[in-house]
């Protein structure tokens, strides 16, 4: 049996029972991992095609084929429904990671043993420092959903967090509808 890499995935089918297709763009993503020099990714579209979907795949294949990559896959989602296509419906999530940046920059530093005290009492920057040399240590797959919930400055925030991840062996993906 294949053993996973340590995740905090939520269960399948709040995400995606059933993935159809998309081996295009899962095939981008595997194809994206060796680039050293790209550290973000983003999939972006209209609510409802699929983002999540491929992003949810993504990770869990990771989770079990990732092990010479990362030491952990890590979702964090500001969504409080999820769109079922095949009902035509929504559906309540019961974990909302963040709802602001610096609530991800502190989910993030809960996956990385930066201690509450530690990441309370930094500066944003000093977090992001921390932030860095966590995944430097322990190579991570960050997926972040639904970053379009966040104002559009934080929104450029979480996608300059991809920047300060150069030097590190740790990818970013986020999800959008902008």
């Amino acid at each position: 049996p294949l053993s996973r890499i340590s995740n905090n995935l939520p269960d399948r089918n709040i995400i995606c029972p059933n993935v159809v297709g998309r081996t295009e763009a899962l095939d981008h993503l595997w194809r994206w991992l060796p680039d050293d020099l790209s550290h973000v990714k983003v999939l972006a579209g209209e609510g409802g095609i699929g983002k999540s979907s491929i992003a949810y795949e993504f990770a869990n294949q990771v989770s079990l084929l990732g092990r010479q990559a990362f030491n952990q896959v890590i979702w964090l989602s500001a969504k409080k429904r999820q769109f079922r296509p095949l009902t035509n419906s929504y559906t309540e999530i019961a974990e909302t990671h963040y709802g602001a940046y610096d609530e991800l920059l502190d989910r993030i530093c809960d996956f990385l043993a930066i201690t509450d005290i530690e990441c309370s009492e930094s500066t944003r920057n000093k977090k992001l420092r921390l932030i860095k040399h966590g995944f430097e240590i322990i190579p991570s797959l960050v997926v972040v959903d639904d970053i379009d919930s966040l104002e559009e400055a934080e929104q450029r925030q979480a996608l300059e967090l991809g920047f300060i991840l150069s030097g590190t062996k740790t990818k970013l993906l986020l999800t959008t509808r902008n």
